[in-house]
């Protein structure tokens, strides 16, 4: 029974005399860095910008400039062996791809103690012309885009993603975060979300949007094509008036309320499975209530209306 004791008190000594003894450790990291390329019709900017906040503008030069600044402070104490820490940008030019890879450095190794890291500053500033094509991967980071006419793809963990006067296709895909969109005439776009609101104002064009736990309000909204699913959120939807409306609702734990304004022609369909459902739009519509909904046609019945839900109510109304 002795052996394994003197095994233990050797592995101990070893710890703590093999130069792993307990040490504090403090610092700054301070970075600015910028790189430029030229590019071309057809290129891609490939951005992973981590926890980052990402702001991308357009300008009338045919040169994609990024601009990252990135500023923290750390310290720890305890036993064990770990780097300094530090951050550095990856920039490379792939074929017709622009990659930019943000990368923090350091504090690995096996360590017992604590470790603290406040980052004050971590963003990055994109410049480039706006048909440059965007893929953007974020993991706590906002990202705004303003402008912006190229093909766009962004997914994002735990972070918002604000749009503003984008004319062309559009994906998103956001965990954890909102969704803003601005004055903006959209071909073929798609949103998935799954806990985070949308807001829309002033959109037009043809989207698909589903959401799993979110609240969807759009206002002043030209759609032609739009499809809208929501599984735990509220819809709430103000439609201008368009020559061919193609407008699909559908919600399982939500209510959902959907004004049309003036100049709408659709034949409209509402119903809910354990709501109410209220519908109030001009004299002389031609209108079928029942039970669980209400069918019609407003306005010459050019375009469809369609909503549905399972555990909400149902409001239509406008039309004046």
């Amino acid at each position: 029974m002795r052996r394994p004791r003197a095994t233990l008190v050797l592995s101990l000594a070893v710890l703590l005399g093999g130069g792993a003894a307990a040490r504090a450790a403090s610092g700054t990291v301070d970075r600015a860095l910028h790189e430029s390329f030229d590019v071309q019709a057809g290129d891609r900017l490939v951005l992973r910008h981590g926890d980052g906040n990402v702001r991308i503008s357009p300008w009338d030069r045919d040169v994609l400039e990024v601009d990252v600044v990135y500023r923290a402070d750390y310290s720890e104490g305890g036993l064990g062996m770990s780097s300094e820490r530090d951050f550095t940008v990856d920039f490379e030019r792939r074929d017709r791809d622009v990659r930019v890879t943000g990368r923090e450095i350091g504090g690995g190794g096996v360590r017992i103690g604590w470790s603290t890291m406040k980052v004050y500053e971590h963003r990055y500033t994109v410049r480039a012309p706006a048909w440059l094509e965007l893929e953007v991967r974020g993991e706590d980071g906002d990202v705004e885009v303003s402008g912006w006419t190229g093909p766009s793809d962004v997914r994002l963990e735990d972070g918002d993603l604000t749009v503003d006067g984008f004319t062309g296709t559009l994906e998103a895909v956001l965990e954890d975060g909102d969704l803003t969109l601005r004055d903006c005439r959209l071909q073929g776009a798609r949103f998935e979300l799954e806990d985070g609101d949308v807001d829309l104002a002033g959109v037009s064009g043809d989207l698909r949007l589903a959401t799993v736990d979110g609240d969807i309000t759009a206002r002043a909204l030209s759609p032609h094509r739009v499809s809208i699913q929501s599984e735990d959120g509220d819809v709430d939807l103000l439609i201008l008036a368009v020559e061919a409306l193609d407008l699909q609702v559908r919600t399982a734990d939500g209510d959902a309320r959907l004004e049309l304004g003036e100049g709408v022609s659709a034949r409209f369909e509402v119903a809910t499975a354990g709501g109410d459902v209220r519908v109030d739009l001009p004299p002389g519509t031609e209108l079928d209530e029942h039970a669980n909904g209400a069918t019609g046609s407003l306005g010459g019945g050019a375009g469809r209306v369609l909503v549905r839900t399972e555990d909400g109510s149902v409001s239509l109304r406008g039309g004046r």
